[in-house]
């Protein structure tokens, strides 16, 4: 616990160091993207808004609320472009698809505005936005993508197996449990008919059968949920953390793809638990602040709390979000190499 406490300390007095010279860097990188994606907005959808907002609805859709509309195209009932003009529907993938790259290109030229300054070379954030970045478009984005697979592959394997052997439970014991529960049906329906005045054949419509069929049912489907629900949420804490340390190893090293998330990853799970300890010390705290202005809106107003807000949120978190794993990679890295050394 002292040695994470200290290694806390170090990354910690690094990342602060960094902010006075990264908080305003990311800020106009900010606010490049946000241009770029207002005006990407404005060049593809003005033209399919105005033909969308001047096409008539089909007569059977007038007066319909958007709900109703909506289920009829879910139905079947009716074309989606029958509502909604085929420029539209390109329009809106057009601009998600270049939301995604601007997306890319704000974190490429974080972290090359953080490995300049680390390095001390110039960094000029609009050079490193409109000219460095694009650079390391394509592997950023491809590594991007071996992350995410990395990610969601095990979780499909999991739901497979749990629903497989959630399967093979229902089909073993279902059938041996309903046919000891029709062979009481049939018992007490027996004992039934001899009590006329208490006899009602519709009271066994469903019977035990049908009730134990619906109990089981229902309780294989909650323990399966649950059973997804808490392996899912392991999965991806720990590979969450396997994966926390490569987009800054990427940038430190600049390996091929794979390299990368090899090493990267190889780091990581020699010391697991420190670099979990290390998120949490860092990230929880300013969870807990974020969700502290929250609750003090009553207290404080809303306009004050909105301001707040943007300023944790655009201001002061993405600098440090970046700077501290990027910092835990350069200590890991450090440690790695004195441990070779003395071996």
């Amino acid at each position: 616990m002292k040695t994470l406490l200290l290694d806390f300390k170090q990354v910690f007095s690094q990342t602060s160091d960094s902010f006075p010279a990264l908080w305003w860097r990311l800020l106009v990188l900010l606010a490049c993207t946000w241009l770029g994606m207002f005006i990407t907005l404005i060049a593809v959808m003005t033209i399919p808004v105005m033909k969308y907002l001047s096409m008539p609805l089909p007569e059977a859709l007038e007066g319909l609320p958007f709900v109703a509309i909506g289920e009829k195209i879910l139905n079947g009932d009716i074309s989606i472009f029958e509502v909604i003009p085929v420029s539209f529907v390109i329009g809106v993938l057009v601009v998600i698809i270049l939301v995604s790259i601007f997306g890319l290109i704000l974190n490429i030229a974080s972290y090359l505005s953080l490995k300049n300054y680390e390095s001390n070379k110039p960094n000029n954030p609009l050079r490193v936005y409109f000219q460095d970045s694009w650079k390391y478009f394509w592997n950023f984005a491809w590594l991007q993508v071996r992350m995410f697979w990395y990610l969601v592959w095990p979780l499909l394997v999991l739901l497979l197996v749990v629903g497989a052997i959630s399967l093979s439970i229902s089909s073993v014991f279902a059938a041996p449990l309903l046919e000891v529960t029709n062979t009481i049906d049939t018992e007490i329906e027996a004992a039934l008919r001899e009590i006329p005045s208490v006899y009602d054949s519709t009271v066994l419509t469903e019977g035990t059968s049908g009730e134990v069929d619906s109990l089981l049912k229902q309780r294989l489907s909650t323990g399966t949920a649950l059973f997804l629900l808490l392996g899912a949420l392991g999965l991806l804490i720990w590979r969450g953390i396997n994966l926390s340390l490569v987009l800054p190893y990427y940038f430190q090293h600049q390996l091929s793809v794979s390299e990368t998330m090899d090493n990267a990853i190889n780091v990581v799970k020699k010391q697991w638990w420190k670099v979990f300890g290390l998120l949490c010390l860092f990230f929880i705290p300013l969870i807990l602040l974020s969700v502290i202005v929250q609750i003090l809106e009553p207290v404080i107003g809303s306009l004050f709390t909105e301001i707040l807000d943007l300023i944790l949120q655009v201001i002061i978190f993405p600098p440090l979000s970046v700077a501290f794993p990027y910092f835990v990679t350069i200590m890991l890295d450090q440690k790695q190499k004195k441990s070779h050394q003395k071996g």
